[in-house]
């Protein structure tokens, strides 16, 4: 009876092994499988403009995420530290269909792979913020003076956000800061005028922008220039004097002839905004009070207020004895003024000094340099600075 009761009992100690063999199919299986998250979810239509995207793994990191819209275009993004999670670093456009395709990898190495679609609702034309114009213009080359400014076609109330999605690349790198000028232009700048040679680049990142009071930005572009020979132009009106330093070298000296008492050309720094020829001059274009109809050859525009540089052959006799005697503007000879816009270009600097009247207006277009660089760097996004 006692050796037959062993044997059950040596039957039941056999009885554990399917446990055990349960264990070891287990430990077979392995890490669980990566598994991927996609915000906003498939099939997501007519989502509201500035819809933020992201991707997660869990139980893996992620190997590969493309978004593209409609057209096929990527959409640049960034993952997190441990490669958990992916976001854009641009905002979808409104008015388009998104494609996401993730590939996430196990801690075993296998991969799990998910997609998903979205659409986003479009913004009717009225709510729409978009770049007007661009200057320099794309392709262009400028003077060492000229802000790259970018005006829009609308108002914008959040300009901050508006500022913080153009980004501006130079080469070689020089660092710089946006400022508000307006409720429409923004104007971005270095500290001291561009180094010659500089390739400014900006990529107006503006689709998905909430820029307040309703309006969105919609849609991304580029544009770029670059930075002629350094050209300085510096006026003195105490001694009626004009010296031209090209690339750190005087080339050019010549008498000029500015304001006259109540009329006194404007002190500061200023930009050449524009070269005519066969300029016309009127009193009345200005309310002067003495009658005159006048004609330069060549002339070059330094403020919006109607400042230039121009020949005067008219004033030759206050310009060779260095008297101010004109209604703002920097008057020379026609010869000497042939050379000078002959060999100057849109976006050269001027330097007036000399004159007790100070530049004025932030308005009176383009005085970006005479805001001084902590100034500037505030943004002026109240617009409190004018």
């Amino acid at each position: 009876m006692a050796l037959a009761a062993v044997g059950p009992l040596l039957l039941a100690g056999c009885g554990a092994n399917p446990a055990a063999s349960g264990a070891s199919s287990a430990a077979a299986e392995g890490p669980p499988k990566a598994t991927i998250s996609i915000t906003p979810t498939d099939g997501t239509a007519q989502l509201a403009p500035g819809i933020a995207v992201t991707v997660t793994a869990a139980a893996g990191t992620l190997s590969h995420v493309d978004l593209t819209n409609g057209s096929g275009t990527y959409l640049p993004g960034d993952f997190n530290a441990d490669h958990t999670e992916w976001t854009p670093t641009d905002k979808v456009a409104p008015g388009q269909t998104y494609s996401v395709d993730a590939i996430a990898t196990s801690a075993a190495g296998a991969p799990t792979e998910s997609k998903s679609s979205f659409t986003t609702a479009p913004v009717p034309t009225a709510d729409r913020l978009q770049v007007s114009y661009v200057t320099p213009s794309n392709g262009a080359t400028f003077g060492v003076a000229y802000p790259l400014r970018v005006t829009f076609n609308k108002p914008v109330h959040n300009r901050q956000a508006v500022s913080d999605a153009l980004d501006v690349e130079t080469s070689p790198h020089v660092d710089g800061s946006w400022f508000w000028i307006n409720t429409t232009t923004v104007d971005y700048r270095p500290e001291g005028f561009w180094p010659s040679g500089t390739v400014v680049n900006l990529n107006s990142n503006l689709a998905g922008v909430d820029a307040g009071n309703g309006l969105w930005g919609v849609a991304n572009t580029t544009s770029s220039f670059t930075v002629g020979r350094s050209e300085v132009i510096n006026v003195n009106l105490k001694t009626d004097k004009m010296t031209v330093v090209r690339d750190g070298k005087t080339i050019g000296t010549y008498d000029v002839s500015g304001g006259k008492p109540g009329w006194q050309t404007r002190d500061g720094i200023m930009t050449i905004m524009e070269k005519d020829t066969d300029k016309i001059w009127t009193n009345t274009a200005i309310d002067a009070p003495e009658p005159y109809h006048l004609e330069s050859n060549f002339a070059m525009r330094i403020t919006d207020s109607g400042e230039f540089i121009h020949d005067a052959p008219w004033n030759v006799g206050n310009i060779t004895s260095g008297v101010n005697a004109s209604h703002g503007c920097v008057g020379m000879l026609t010869s000497n003024m042939k050379t000078l816009f002959d060999e100057s270009m849109v976006g050269d600097a001027v330097i007036v000094t000399g004159s007790p009247r100070p530049f004025g207006a932030l308005t009176n277009q383009i005085s970006d340099w005479n805001v001084s660089w902590s100034s500037w760097l505030g943004g002026n996004y109240d617009l409190s600075y004018s």
